[in-house]
């Protein structure tokens, strides 16, 4: 009986729940593997080839339905749609296997009156769904989102250009990089150009590809700064995190300060993306006018 005293006397009479808790240091925060210079030069190979293109993505769509046949995938597919329900897809005797739902077009233009009773030339190309056309290679096209462009002006005069990208699409026999490479955006840019000369770009969202991944937060080449952007733009290191480079729109040069998960900053760096982002918006121009036209512009 004494024994048993002594023991529950030596037992912790602290309830479990008020004792000192076990604090966690969480997974350690990795160090900057890039230093400022290297994320200036990671940025201008992620968009060398370009930025993703809706015009393309549509083209590029339409080409692989025109394989098809009556039988497969049948239905709208000379107008641009695709619905094939069966799980295995249909195989048309091109070669091509169709599957999905999809549909779309290349650019369709035509006269659009505005408030001042003027017409003005109205240009539009979409493509939307859920799709794979799989070409005699084995290789798939992956439609699975929305993409979308419209201009509204005159292709000489002036006017506006509006681009919404979103979802995941690919195809590795592309010759563009961007969609050779698993792509994934969340992407809109606008443009506007007068007499010719496209002056002003501004860009928000990101995309990813099997190389990079890109976030910009109103990029936009403006003229404010000359031929230098301001805004923000971002990749992911290999570590997970994000690098910004925040240009600076005082010494409007291409650079800006660059930070390591929004919280270390490492120096200023420089990158021209401008390149990339003029060439998309004159790339759009340049279909507008061919297609309004009927041959590639001069």
């Amino acid at each position: 009986m004494l024994l048993m005293t002594l023991l529950w006397a030596c037992t912790s009479d602290v309830p479990a729940s008020e004792e000192d808790p076990v604090v966690s240091e969480g997974p350690r925060h990795p160090d900057a593997v890039w230093t400022a210079e290297e994320v200036g030069g990671a940025l201008e190979a992620a968009v060398a080839g370009g930025l993703p293109d809706p015009v393309v993505i549509a083209q590029t769509f339409q080409e692989l339905l025109s394989q098809g046949d009556d039988h497969c995938p049948g239905g709208d597919f000379r107008r641009g749609g695709l619905e094939v329900f069966n799980p295995e897809g249909c195989l048309a005797d091109s070669g091509y296997r169709y599957e999905g739902a999809a549909g779309g077009s290349g650019i369709i233009c035509s006269d659009s009156q505005e408030d001042s009773d003027e017409f003005v030339d109205r240009c539009v190309a979409a493509l939307r769904g859920d799709a794979h056309i799989t070409d005699p290679d084995g290789l798939s096209f992956l439609v699975g989102g929305y993409v979308s462009y419209e201009m509204l002006g005159d292709p000489v005069g002036g006017g506006e250009i509006s681009v919404d990208l979103y979802g995941t699409w690919g195809y590795p026999a592309a010759l563009e990089p961007w969609l050779a490479g698993d792509l994934s955006m969340a992407l809109q840019a606008q443009a506007r150009w007068g007499y010719d000369l496209v002056d002003q770009v501004t860009l928000n969202g990101g995309f990813s590809t099997d190389t990079a991944a890109v976030d910009m937060r109103s990029l936009s080449f403006d003229g404010d700064c000359g031929e230098a952007p301001t805004g923000r733009v971002g990749i992911r290191g290999a570590e997970g995190y994000w690098y910004d480079l925040d240009y600076d729109p005082v010494s409007c040069d291409h650079c800006g300060e660059v930070t390591f998960d929004s919280r270390e900053s490492l120096g200023r760096a420089c990158a021209d993306l401008r390149p990339a982002a003029t060439g998309l918006a004159v790339a759009l121009w340049r279909a507008n006018r061919e297609a309004l036209e009927g041959a590639p512009p001069q």
